[in-house]
């Protein structure tokens, strides 16, 4: 008897559980998804608090500056004509941030309620809508982004605007930021990322790298292209890093 009440006690604290455990699940990612909301609207509010941040956001920081061939002498330039950009709607790129971080919370959430199989027919039926929601969110805030990068490199010469769309377009692709400087394909990205973590891991390890690798990245670094924005980053990178902030009052 003592065995079977304790069986059913058993039974009946896990049934318990199950029927709680839906609750407590929904209730934390309703909690996960009001926390990210809060989380992503302090990050847009802070993203544009200061001009240097929204100056790197569009791709205008001083590295990329200078292996884009800018000189010290014309950061002032360029960061008087963004700043100007900015104060034309100094809420603009804020009210994208929001807007986005919004778009994708309810997105991001639906989505996991769908996936999750606790979703209603209409609720699965506005999934469509709240991804093109998501995703004109996203444009809009591109476009502002855009267009305080348009107004900074209006200031620069055509070669420089050239190889400064370059680098931005290249931002996340692999390696120093020399090499963005270059138009690859996704298969010649991915060699180069290849060849640059095989010479990482050989110089933590003390082995020797692998010779196609090395023959790789020394032809990538003899470009002239690639070699001209090292040089202008070794040279000029100090200066244009202390030209920049006194212009955005760093």
């Amino acid at each position: 008897m003592s065995l079977v009440t304790t069986r059913s006690g058993a039974f009946a604290s896990v049934a318990l559980l199950g029927l709680v455990s839906v609750p407590l699940v929904v209730k934390f990612t309703a909690r996960a998804a009001a926390v990210a909301v809060v989380e992503s609207q302090g990050a847009a509010t802070a993203s544009v608090a200061s001009l240097d941040v929204a100056l790197t956001r569009a791709g205008l920081d001083p590295r990329t500056l200078a292996a884009a061939g800018v000189s010290g002498a014309q950061v002032s330039a360029l960061t008087a004509a963004a700043a100007a950009h900015l104060a034309q709607a100094p809420d603009a790129l804020r009210s994208a941030d929001q807007a986005y971080a919004q778009a994708r919370v309810e997105h991001d959430a639906l989505e996991r309620k769908v996936a999750s199989g606790l979703a209603s027919p209409g609720e699965i039926a506005s999934l469509a809508s709240a991804r093109a929601a998501l995703d004109s969110a996203r444009a809009l805030r591109v476009s502002r982004l855009s267009a305080l990068y348009e107004a900074g490199a209006s200031v620069l010469s055509s070669d420089q605007r050239t190889r400064l769309s370059t680098l931005r377009a290249n931002a996340g692709k692999p390696g120093p930021i020399e090499f963005k400087v270059v138009e690859r394909t996704e298969a010649e990205w991915l060699s180069l990322r290849k060849a640059l973590a095989n010479e990482r891991i050989s110089a933590q390890c003390g082995d020797q790298p692998h010779a196609g690798c090395q023959s790789l990245l020394s032809s990538a670094r003899s470009n002239a292209s690639v070699a001209a924005a090292k040089s202008a980053c070794d040279t000029n990178l100090a200066a244009i890093q202390s030209a920049w902030s006194t212009a955005v009052g760093g």
